[in-house]
Formats: structure tokens, sequence, C-alpha cells
């Protein structure tokens, strides 16, 4: 018989989690781990691994944004993006979150630095790497309405054009950390 204490380490909670953002520091949490620990060949877990990675980007990318909206930081309704899986246009919607942060007045020369040059620079990197959108890393193929295929759900042609794991695992850790920052720096200007 399993010992107590061994079965309730293995007790999932999900009945506990109350925000996106929990569950994408549960993926962040498995992504970190898969690059830290998974020594095989890369194209055995390739795909549910890049799914864990750009959902991560995605959930956390939309706190972010969901917080800024709620205080109206920036010109967005959140329900006109709450929908979207198109990691190219979430960057979007956050590097400007970072450039009215940039312009804030208490923002230091350094910070500055970060949110308009730094995270921009990663964040688009990122989005270069992954080119996700809804079925990317999901599906093999999109289908339409009609239940007929109509591309690759991945745009890669050429093997060398797939995202290369020991680049993304650098850039996906440091845009997580940029993310996170942002939101630390937003609970700042808007404290509760």
């Amino acid at each position: 018989m399993t010992a107590k204490y061994e079965q309730w380490r293995n007790q999932t909670l999900v009945n506990r989690v109350n925000s996106n953002e929990e569950i994408a520091r549960e993926y962040y949490t498995l992504a970190t781990f898969l690059f830290k620990n998974y020594d095989e060949r890369m194209e055995c877990i390739q795909t549910p691994l890049l799914h864990i990675v750009s959902h991560c980007m995605e959930l956390t990318i939309k706190s972010v944004l969901e917080f800024a909206c709620q205080y109206k930081y920036i010109e967005l309704d959140f329900k006109d993006i709450v929908h979207s899986h198109s990691l190219k246009d979430l960057i979007r919607y956050v590097l400007d979150v970072m450039s009215k942060i940039s312009q804030e007045s208490s923002c230091s020369t350094e910070d500055k630095d970060l949110f308009n040059n730094i995270f921009p620079s990663m964040l688009n990197q990122l989005g270069d790497i992954l080119q996700a959108e809804v079925a990317s890393y999901r599906y093999a193929y999109k289908i339409n309405g009609r239940g007929q295929v109509v591309e690759k759900s991945t745009p890669f042609v050429e093997d060398n054009d797939s995202p290369n794991i020991m680049i993304l695992s650098k850039v996906f850790e440091d845009c997580y950390y940029a993310l996170s920052y942002t939101s630390y720096v937003l609970e700042f200007i808007f404290p509760e």
C-alpha cells in the first residue's frame, strides 16, 4: 500500500487553480524541467514541448494584458483578444504595454532600456522562432469548417527552419522573466 504522504504528494489540486497565470506557471515549470532534464532526441517530444512553450507564453501575455486592460492602461478591450491564439498578435499588444511603462516618470533608465529594447527584441525573437497560431503544435493540419485539410499547422518547410531547443529554451526563459517583470511593474503602478 502506498504511504499516505506519497499519495498526497501525487494528488493533483486542479480544483484550486484560480487563474490562467497559475496555469502558465505550471506550463513554465514543466517546460523548464524538460529543457533541463530531457536528454533524448528532441523529435520524440518536439510537438507537445513546443505547444507547452507557446501556450505558456500565450497565457502569460494574456495575464499581463488582462491586468493592463482592467486598469485601462492601454486602449484595448480584453474581450477583443481573449480568444486570440496568435502569438505574434499578442506580442504586439504586450509591446504596447511595455512602451507605455517605459514612458512612466518613475521608470529608471535601466528599465527604459528593458521595456523599449531588450524585452521587445526577445519577445519578437520568440514569435519568430515559434510562429504559433491556434493550431500550431496541437494538430498536424489546419482543418476548415467543412472538415477539409487546408494546410499544415506549422509553417516550417526546411528542417533548419524549425525551432532549435537550445535557442528556444534561453529565449523562452528570458521572455517569461520579461513578462513576469512587466506584471510586477504593473502591480507597482496599480497597487490593490
